[in-house]
């Protein structure tokens, strides 16, 4: 899966920015009076991913990095620079910009206690505050007031529209990272003015900038989100994110392999602190989990866990796909995520989900539907509950 979607989305990428060189040199032959062959080399390519979320970050990075590697000179805008240098990759750091941890470290009492109207007024207040704090940021102003030039402009446009305006100043092919939809219109709205403020008021509404996009890159895949007709320039690129398999540090590794009846994978993501669970939530899960004879590998935040049976281990940090891909982890209790889920689909791995915010309830409706797991409300949970749903997807 992921061989070919980097080859798919490559391929696209490329044709687009063919597309854009083609047509400035036919203006230029023309004008010369004179057809010469075309010689193209390695493409000029920004990529623009501001949203705070790793795990969005996560989705493109094999993306540019394969880019890179194939000697063209990437310029990535986030708040995830590289650790070592990349050949040909240069990060522009949003570190510093906004408060990370506000957005991926959220109490699950503060989402499940809120209105629909409360959680749409405080993400667009966010959406506000995070595009006119990174537009302004000295890193970004820099570069807006450059001299630099691109062949292709790629935007991830969730809660990031503010960030398309960036084509149009570069004359590029704008390529997109998720379909809009009429919350990302809203969106729109309420960041044009600061669109304006800081790319000039003769730039174009956001909304038309965006109908002018060239490619769309859609993070589903036809075995988890169902086959569906789509138009030419959106392409599905589900599990793109997804490396190669690495061996497993011993002791997890030593971990797995000594369990007897196979092993449980617990991670509800980097966003929800699964420390904020109320404890009467706690305490069904350590009932049910201390009746199962699986062992239980539970992501943490902390280095302890207050009455937890001796068959679950925790730790602060997980190989995730390392480990689902272990021929004894048998079941993934998760958030649904997007990410998550179709890793667990490419490993073959049943999962229990359980949706909080956002997409999450899709995607693990999406997972339902193809019979490769169970749907478990938070709101339901309970010691039978849970063993119920655990047996269900445990059926051999």
């Amino acid at each position: 899966m992921e061989d070919d979607c980097v080859e798919l989305c490559y391929g696209f990428l490329l044709f687009e920015i063919f597309k854009c060189t083609y047509s400035i040199y036919r203006q230029k032959s023309v004008l010369r009076g004179t057809i010469q062959g075309i010689v193209i080399s390695g493409a000029r390519i920004l990529a623009l991913f501001p949203y705070v979320g790793k795990s969005h970050f996560d989705m493109f990075e094999p993306y540019v990095k394969e880019l890179a590697s194939r000697g063209h000179q990437v310029v990535v805008v986030s708040h995830f620079p590289q650790e070592s240098p990349i050949k040909n990759l240069r990060d522009i750091s949003l570190v510093g910009s906004v408060d990370i941890d506000s957005v991926n470290r959220i109490n699950v009492n503060d989402v499940l206690g809120a209105t629909f109207f409360k959680t749409v007024e405080e993400e667009l207040k966010e959406l506000t505050e995070s595009c006119n704090k990174t537009l302004s940021f000295h890193t970004v102003q820099e570069f807006m007031h450059s001299n630099e030039n691109f062949d292709v402009v790629i935007v991830e446009t969730f809660n990031t529209d503010c960030f398309i305006p960036f084509a149009h100043k570069f004359k590029a092919p704008l390529i997109e990272g998720v379909l809009l939809t009429l919350y990302n219109g809203v969106e729109s709205l309420v960041t044009q003015k600061y669109v304006n403020h800081h790319f000039g008021y003769d730039t174009p509404p956001l909304s038309e900038l965006a109908r002018n996009t060239s490619l769309i890159l859609v993070n589903t895949h036809f075995s988890l989100n169902r086959p569906r007709p789509l138009l030419p320039n959106i392409v599905e690129v589900g599990g793109i994110h997804i490396k190669p398999i690495k061996k497993l540090p011993k002791d997890l590794e030593d971990y797995i392999n000594g369990a007897e009846h196979g092993v449980i994978y617990f991670n509800m993501g980097s966003i929800i602190k699964t420390e904020s669970f109320p404890t009467e939530i706690m305490n069904e899960f350590f009932q049910a989990f201390s009746e199962l004879p699986h062992r239980i590998l539970w992501k943490w935040e902390s280095d302890e866990m207050s009455g937890k049976p001796e068959n679950v281990k925790i730790s602060r940090w997980l190989p995730q796909f390392d480990i689902l891909n272990h021929p004894k982890v048998v079941a993934y209790i998760g958030h649904g995520g997007l990410l998550g889920t179709i890793e667990a689909v490419y490993a073959g791995v049943p999962m229990l989900g359980i949706p909080i915010l956002g997409d999450q309830g899709m995607n693990v409706a999406s997972m339902e539907m193809s019979n490769m797991g169970v749907r478990l409300d938070f709101n339901d949970i309970n010691k039978q509950n849970i063993l119920n749903a655990l047996n269900t997807i445990l059926q051999p």
